[in-house]
């Protein structure tokens, strides 16, 4: 954090005024003097000026190149790269120019549109390289390929002017500029002010300093291009402003790569630090955002799961409860069913059974009788008569208990009041009532028998174990329901406590009743407390769709 601070701070110096990075005064005065030098050196010798000029620039070009290729590696840019080495190339044009500038001798037969040949082939290298680079920012430089295609254009170039004469003329001695020269000039210009309107675009991508000091340079450039538009000889005052403009730009060019990237190479790391920095904290922020945003989606979702298990749990231990509940319904079931064998059985054997016994040695003796054979005890065919009376009184009560034929002869109402009566026969210390205020019409057939059952053993377990001497019953018709209440003013009994199952009269008891009242169709429910009697109730709609109970 302390060097990125450094950092900033040093940028802040030179982004605000690129001439002041240097920092030092005397530094300033150096240069003044050396510009001073230069102008001495070209009213001496114009040739000498040129020279050193063009030296200066090629010096800077190849320095640029050898900082750019050797700090590669923690640049962090590879338009940097893709400029030292295009500078190379133009600085070896440069150095051709150089050689071939009118009165060195270099190249015999050659008059002063061969320098300035090389100088609008060189400008042209450097405006392109300037323009592309910074579309380089971001991408590889693939330095095999950079290298063979400066090589290539700078070869046919050198070719059009030395080989094949192909490069257009430029300078016609007593005359000066030819229009190509002034119109490339113009181009050149154009295309290096694109290339300050890139570098702008890109700024985000560049230290503040370095892209004051690149596009100064550029901007100088383009000044000094179009100062070379203007002299009509190679030693005019044209071409003497054009080339101290041309080293200024290359100074700038040096301050930007060379001081940047050798002196201060940590300033452009910082740089891509920084601006790395900035990317992970953007995204660091979505991240959170979408962390907190998926985590409130997650929180929904497992609490949508906890209430699905709980409603599966709840489901689960309903389900395990029925089964439990299905289970000694079964039980009772069977255990009824053969208890319910064994008192047919018990009462086949003792009444008609034995009635029936009784019938056959009746008759065997009455027959002994008429045939004369006489016995102890004489037996009248009227005993016989009654004794048969009495099995077919059995044998109708038996079969009143397995269904009563009142129901499917004159209905519900009418077994009712028959059941009532018997049961008072029955148990005389037990005063029943009837409410019976509903329509025989009314009452669906499969519902009589379910009717009938559950009076049977609600009134059953009355008289065997509430202790009651007042039972009602009550079937009626209420808001579009068939109703049926039997109670008791018995001792009742605490529903929480389980042991009452186990002696609460015989058949399925409360379970039997329940059972019977759902799978109708209906509702059923049951009151009781200790002291203060039992009500059992049942509920049916009208016209109940269940399967009938036989």
């Amino acid at each position: 954090m302390f060097g990125a601070i450094q950092e900033e701070t040093v940028v802040e110096k030179y982004s605000r005024n690129p001439l002041r990075f240097t920092g030092k005064p005397l530094v300033v005065i150096c240069w003044m003097v050396i510009l001073c030098g230069l102008y001495l050196t070209s009213l001496y010798s114009y040739l000498l000026f040129h020279s050193l000029a063009e030296m200066f620039s090629i010096v800077v070009a190849c320095g640029i190149f050898m900082v750019a290729w050797n700090a590669r590696s923690f640049m962090g840019m590879d338009c940097f790269v893709f400029l030292g080495i295009a500078y190379l190339f133009v600085g070896g044009v440069d150095f051709v120019h150089t050689m071939g500038y009118k009165g060195m001798g270099v190249f015999p037969g050659y008059a002063t549109d061969l320098p300035t040949q090389l100088w609008i082939g060189a400008r042209y290298l450097e405006s392109g390289s300037l323009l592309i680079a910074p579309l380089m920012i971001g991408r590889r430089v693939r330095i095999n390929d950079t290298f063979l295609a400066y090589a290539g254009v700078t070869t046919l170039l050198l070719a059009s002017i030395f080989a094949w004469d192909l490069f257009p003329t430029c300078f016609i001695e007593g005359v000066g500029l030819t229009p190509f020269k002034k119109v490339s000039e113009y181009v050149i210009s154009l295309i290096l002010l694109g290339s300050i309107g890139l570098l702008f675009v890109k700024r985000e991508e560049f230290d503040p300093g370095v892209l004051g000091l690149l596009m100064a340079s550029v901007g100088v450039t383009v000044a000094s291009e179009l100062f070379f538009t203007f002299y009509i000889h190679a030693y005019g005052f044209s071409n003497l402003v054009g080339h101290y403009l041309k080293i200024v730009s290359f100074y700038l060019i040096y301050k930007a790569v060379i001081e940047m990237g050798l002196v201060k190479p940590y300033s452009i790391m910082f740089r891509s630090l920084r601006l790395s920095e900035d990317a992970l904290k953007k995204a660091k922020e979505t991240l959170e955002d979408r962390v907190e945003e998926r985590t409130a989606e997650l929180a929904i979702t497992n609490e949508q799961l906890n209430q699905e298990i709980r409603e599966r749990r709840q489901a689960g231990k309903a389900l395990r409860k029925s089964e439990q509940q299905l289970r000694h319904l079964s039980s009772q079931l069977l255990e009824a069913q053969e208890k319910e064998r064994k008192r047919v059985a018990q009462e086949l054997h003792d009444s008609i059974g034995s009635t029936l016994a009784v019938i056959s040695m009746s008759l065997g003796r009455k027959i002994d009788q008429i045939g004369g054979r006489g016995s102890p005890r004489d037996v009248s065919l009227e005993d016989v008569v009654k004794m048969v009376q009495n099995a077919i009184e059995e044998t109708r009560r038996i079969q009143m208990d397995l269904r009563p034929a009142l129901i499917d002869d004159l209905g519900i109402v009418a077994t009712i009041n028959w059941f009532c009566r018997e049961y008072q026969n029955a148990y005389p210390g037990i005063r029943v009532e009837q409410t019976v205020s509903i329509e025989e019409k009314d009452v669906p057939e499969h519902l009589k028998i379910v009717i009938f059952r559950i009076i049977q053993e609600a009134l059953t377990n009355t008289a065997k174990h509430s202790k009651a001497d007042v039972a009602n019953v009550s079937l009626t018709s209420v808001d579009g329901r068939i109703r049926l209440v039997v109670r008791d003013n018995g001792r009742g009994f605490d529903r929480k406590d389980g042991s009452h199952h186990a002696d609460f009269g015989r058949g399925l008891g409360l379970e039997s009743m329940k059972e019977r009242v759902q799978f109708s169709g209906g509702t059923f429910s049951l009151k009781t407390e200790q002291g203060k009697g039992t009500v059992v109730r049942g509920d049916w709609p009208c016209r109940a769709s269940n399967s009938p109970e036989s």
